[in-house]
C-alpha cells in the first residue's frame, strides 16, 4: 500500500548514498525473493541470518516475508557461543551472512554451523535475484510464527521469542500515536536492524512515509555529521548516541548542527535525569522521550511530544495504544497509582511464546499477564518509571 501511495518517496538510504524509493524497495524486495527462491530457499523453512544495517539487510527481510520464511534475525556482534546457542534452538534450515564484516570471518563461523547442525551455509556478498513470476502467491496475514528474536540476555543467557507480523509491527503504535511522525522526517537507525526495535521502525516508515538513514556502524565523530547533513529530524537511541551528537555540536559550534531536529528518542537503556534538558538546550527540538519494552512486548511505553518537561525527563512515557499495565507487589498484591511493583503486560505486540516451551510456564501469571521481570512505578497519569529488576 505504501508503494502504491507514494512509489517516488526514497524509503531507505545508507553512508554509501545507495537509495531506494518505496516501489523500489517493493520490486527489490519481491526479485530478492525470488532469488532465494531459486538458491533453494524454500518457502516456510526457518533462515537465521546475521547482517549489519544495510539497505540489503532490509530488503532481505521483506524478501523473506513474500516467501513466508520464519527468519531468526541475530545481531553482527554476536560471536560463536551465542550464534551457535540460537541456531541451534531454533531449528535453522539456512544460515545467511556476508563473508566477513569488521575484521571478522562470519564466513568460517556459518561454515562450522553448517558441520556442526547440517545447515545450510548461504555466505553472500550480494543478494540473490531472481523473475518474481516465479514465486507463490503472497502469503495470507494469518498469524503465522513468522520471527524469532533473541532477547539481549540482561539477566541469563539468551532467549528466543516467538512473533507474529502483525505483533511485530505492532511495536511501532507508540512512536507513531506518541511523536506524530510525518513524511518528511529523516530518522537515521544506527541500532543493529536486526534488534526487534528495527522492525518498529521500519514498520513506522512503512506507515507513514518518512526517510530511514541505515548505518552499518556508528562513528562518533563521523557519524552525527553524516545524520545532520542528511537532514535527520529524529535522533536516537540510548546514551552513548546522545552523546556524540552533544560532543558533535559542541566541536561544529554555535550554529546548530541539526537544524531540522525534533526530538530525540531513547530506548533499550534507563536516562539519566538531566539528558533531557541538556538535548533539548544544546541541540534544539523538544528534548529526549523515553521508552520501555522487552523483545516479548516491544516498546510497551513512549514519551510524547504533549508530554511536560518533568515527565520527559524523568519517566519512559504512557502505554502504547491497546498495551494495558498491571502493576504486582512482591507478595502479589496490586499496587496503586505510585506504588512499587513488578509491570506486567498485555497488548498487540505480545510475542507468541519461548521457543524452548519450558520458559512458557512462567512467563505469564495466572490472568494472562506477561511477567516482565522489571519494577516500576506508574503515576496517577498514567507515566511509568522503571525502577529496578524484580
Amino acid at each position: 500500500r505504501r508503494a502504491e501511495a507514494t512509489p517516488n518517496a526514497v524509503f531507505l538510504e545508507d553512508e554509501t548514498g545507495v537509495r531506494l524509493t518505496f516501489a523500489q524497495y517493493r520490486d527489490r524486495a519481491e526479485a530478492v525473493a525470488a532469488g532465494l527462491l531459486a538458491a533453494g530457499v524454500p518457502p516456510g523453512s526457518v533462515l537465521t541470518w546475521q547482517l549489519p544495517t544495510t539497505v540489503d539487510t532490509a530488503v532481505l527481510m521483506a524478501a523473506l516475508g513474500r516467501l513466508s520464511v520464519l527468519q531468526n534475525p541475530v545481531i553482527p556482534i554476536l560471536r560463536s557461543a551465542e550464534v551457535r546457542s540460537i541456531a541451534g534452538s531454533v531449528g535453522t534450515g539456512t544460515f545467511l551472512t556476508l563473508p566477513e564484516w569488521r575484521g571478522f570471518d562470519h564466513g568460517g563461523l556459518a561454515r562450522d554451523l553448517s558441520d556442526e547442525f547440517g545447515l545450510r551455509a548461504l555466505v553472500l556478498e550480494r543478494l540473490p535475484v531472481g523473475d518474481p513470476a516465479t514465486l507463490p502467491p503472497p502469503p495470507a496475514p494469518d498469524g503465522s510464527i513468522r520471527w524469532i528474536l533473541s532477547t539481549s540476555g540482561s539477566t541469563a543467557a539468551p532467549k528466543n521469542a516467538k512473533h507474529t507480523d502483525p505483533s511485530a509491527m505492532a511495536g511501532m503504535n507508540a512512536f507513531v500515536h506518541y511523536l506524530r511522525p510525518e513524511p518528511d522526517d529523516v530518522l537515521p537507525i544506527a541500532f543493529p536492524i536486526a534488534h526487534i526495535g528495527g522492525i518498529s521502525m521500519m514498520s513506522a516508515a512503512l506507515t507513514v512515509g518518512f526517510r530511514m538513514l541505515l548505518l552499518h556502524t556508528f562513528d562518533p565523530v563521523e557519524s552525527p555529521r553524516l545524520m545532520a547533513a542528511r537532514g535527520a529530524t529524529i535522533l536516537g537511541s540510548a546514551l552513548p548516541f546522545f552523546v556524540a551528537y552533544l560532543g558533535a555540536q559542541k566541536a561544529h559550534g554555535p550554529e546548530r548542527l541539526f537544524p531540522r531536529l525534533r526530538v530525540c528518542v531513547n530506548g533499550g537503556a534507563p536516562k539519566p535525569a538531566t539528558l533531557h534538558e541538556e538535548l533539548k538546550r544544546e541541540l534544539g527540538g523538544i528534548g529526549v522521550v523515553g521508552s520501555w519494552g522487552l523483545t516479548e512486548l516491544p516498546i510497551a511505553t513512549r514519551g510524547g511530544l504533549d508530554d511536560g518537561d518533568e515527565d520527559l525527563a524523568a519517566t519512559e512515557g504512557r502505554a502504547a495504544p491497546g498495551v494495558e499495565i498491571r502493576v504486582v507487589s512482591l507478595d502479589g498484591g496490586e499496587c496503586g497509582p505510585g506504588e512499587e511493583g513488578e509491570l506486567r503486560l498485555k497488548g498487540p505486540q505480545m510475542f507468541a511464546g519461548y521457543t524452548d516451551e519450558a520458559m512458557n510456564a512462567d512467563a505469564w501469571d495466572e490472568q494472562g499477564w506477561f511477567r516482565t521481570g522489571d519494577l516500576g512505578v506508574v503515576s496517577p497519569t498514567g507515566h511509568v518509571t522503571i525502577t529496578g529488576r524484580v
